[in-house]
This record gives structure tokens, sequence and C-alpha cells, in this order.
């Protein structure tokens, strides 16, 4: 995503998709991004879980389960703490895959863009 590019309000009807999440949901080109903490509580899919349903504007119970896209271990093993060198951590690199009719970005910084 270019840093300087600006986002306005434009509303699409997507009546001829048949993804029935985005069926009936009208969006922005705007994607959603939120960050994940990596020494949080919640695990990283369970971020990315919940940021795809705040886009769709669905309960995150409608969602597929996302352990049947991506792997939630080898997700953490990518971008989570290097266990055996304390302090240290990933901070360059991300992982993009489909998951609900979105497209998902994990950064390795833990930011998460969904479109």
């Amino acid at each position: 995503m270019n840093e300087t590019t600006s986002w306005s309000a434009k509303t699409e009807s997507l009546d001829g998709i048949n993804h029935p999440q985005l069926r009936s949901r009208s969006f922005t080109d705007q994607p959603y991004l939120t960050v994940h903490q990596w020494d949080g509580v919640q695990s990283v899919c369970e971020t990315i879980v919940n940021a795809v349903s705040a886009y769709l504007d669905v309960d995150p119970l409608e969602l597929q389960p996302i352990g049947e896209v991506i792997d939630p271990d080898a997700v953490n093993e990518l971008f989570g703490p290097i266990n055996h060198l304390p302090g240290a951590d990933r901070s360059t690199g991300y992982l993009t895959f489909h998951y609900s009719g979105c497209e998902i970005t994990l950064f390795a910084s833990g930011q998460i863009e969904v479109s």
C-alpha cells in the first residue's frame, strides 16, 4: 500500500458476488487495518478473524474456521517471538492469503490489513 494514497468513501454494490459475507455488503475502497499484539493474550488468528468480522460486519462465528485456510501454528512460527533468544523477534516480512472472501496481509510488525 502506498503511504501517500488518500482514500475516499466510495460505496459499491456487490450483488453479483457469490460469497455470502460479501453479497449484501457495501464497502469503501479503504482496507481495514489493525495491529496484533504479539505479547497479548489473543492469538494472531483470533485477531485476524476479528478484523475480517469487523470488515465484513458479520459475527466472527459466521466466518469459516480460519484453520481451514491457514495453519495457525505456522503463522506463529513465522512471526512470533524467537523462543531461544530472549527478547528477540522477527521484525520484517509479511504473509498474504485469502480468507472468507478477503485478502489478508499480516506483517511481522503485527499490522493486519484486510481488503
